[in-house]
């Protein structure tokens, strides 16, 4: 991929998308957090799953590109923590019968958060990325993960995110976590290959 490529934002893509279909999930894969404001997101995503009748599917990242983040004004130090408070401060704008957030990044209360999502729970959240912190980010504020690599990096991915589980609680309210994964390497499918990835530790 490269810097020229014509990359649609996705949220206008899928504004597009969800006036075509009726009932195809639309989801991004992924969205920097950091770069946006989450309280304007919120009401993006709150409204295209108004627009969709709840087909929404969020997936978010810290991001890891110096420059993209340098452009916005936004720092990478700190890209971990301003991502756990955008989610937080998200939830309650789409959750909340009187949303309202104080943390470092963001800080918000007398706000009137409407629409709000029409799926029950709200849009769900898939957190991407391949670091101890996204690990606990997905477990703590995910519906699901999303990642990327080879079948040996699937094994050293599943071995993270159960080790991030057993260190910390999940909210009973995003129930099991789904795993979402994009193999790089050539795939070539026979007879075993269920069994090996079944016999991935999950």
């Amino acid at each position: 991929m490269e810097a020229t490529d014509p990359i649609l934002d996705p949220l206008m893509h899928l504004a597009y998308v969800a006036a075509a279909t009726h009932k195809l999930e639309l989801g991004t894969g992924i969205v920097i957090l950091p770069q946006r404001n989450p309280l304007v997101l919120a009401k993006q995503v709150a409204s295209l799953d108004v627009l969709s009748a709840g087909r929404v599917l969020l997936g978010v990242g810290a991001g890891y590109l110096e420059p993209e983040m340098t452009a916005v004004g936004v720092p990478m130090a700190g890209r971990g923590r301003r991502t756990d408070e955008y989610l937080d401060a998200m939830t309650s704008l789409w959750l909340d019968p009187q949303p309202s957030y104080e943390g470092r990044h963001v800080s918000f209360g007398n706000v009137d958060a409407h629409p709000r999502p029409v799926r029950p729970g709200g849009p769900r959240i898939v957190v991407g990325g391949h670091s101890p912190a996204a690990y606990r980010r997905a477990v703590t504020r995910g519906h699901g993960w999303f990642g990327n690599g080879t079948v040996a990096d699937l094994a050293t991915h599943l071995s993270g995110l159960t080790a991030a589980a057993a260190e910390i609680d999940r909210p009973a309210r995003l129930g099991r976590l789904e795993i979402v994964y994009m193999q790089l390497d050539p795939v070539e499918v026979d007879a075993d290959s269920p069994r090996r990835h079944a016999a991935l530790p999950h």
